[in-house]
């Protein structure tokens, strides 16, 4: 009975010990699943923008976190976050590929947010600019922008988070909206 007693104790250290093994690894593949979805997260800090050495993301810009490499003709997108747009223009650009009008403005709204960033997006031709994708960005046939020069402020990873900070807007932006986005840059090569 002794040596029954003796084995079954054996083998019940032998499960724990496998299913301790189980779970430390289960628990690093959840971290790293979780790493790589903030790979590519955006640095919504205007004081602490990301950097990269073959992309100066420029002041109106969201800025997010790119891979080591780059390649060229690729699309990098950002996680997903939540915007709230403040303001929409009609199309103007001038020779340095902004609208004129949009970014004084930017800059006075960026004074009154400063842990957040106030970015823009131009429908100027400039090939190195971030962009942003949304639902409801075109017409319903994809032939027309409906949004092309405006101004949003980020507004956090959830929806919550963005409602919050839409309803503190409304007195001064009284059409705000949010909106999902993605940012997205492509490094152009013939």
């Amino acid at each position: 009975m002794n040596m029954q007693l003796r084995q079954i104790c054996f083998l019940i250290s032998c499960v724990v010990i496998l299913l301790t093994g189980l779970v430390t690894v289960n628990a690093q593949k959840t971290k790293t699943a979780s790493s790589a979805k903030t790979s590519n997260a955006v640095c919504p800090d205007p004081k602490k923008p990301c950097h990269h050495a073959e992309k100066e993301f420029d002041d109106w810009e969201l800025s997010f976190r790119l891979p080591a490499k780059i390649k060229a003709n690729k699309t990098y997108k950002s996680a997903p976050f939540y915007a709230v747009i403040l303001k929409k223009y009609d199309e103007g650009c001038d020779e340095l590929d902004v609208n004129p009008i949009v970014e004084p403005e930017r800059l006075r709204i960026q004074k009154k947010y400063p842990t957040r960033k106030v970015f823009a997006e131009y429908s100027c031709p400039n090939m190195n600019a971030v962009g942003y994708d949304f639902a409801g960005k075109m017409d319903a046939a994809g032939e027309r922008f409906l949004y092309m020069d405006y101004i949003a402020i980020y507004a956090g990873t959830t929806l919550n988070e963005a409602n919050q900070l839409l309803e503190k807007l409304r007195g001064e932006f009284p059409n705000a909206e949010v909106k999902k986005m993605t940012a997205n840059w492509e490094r152009m090569e013939q």
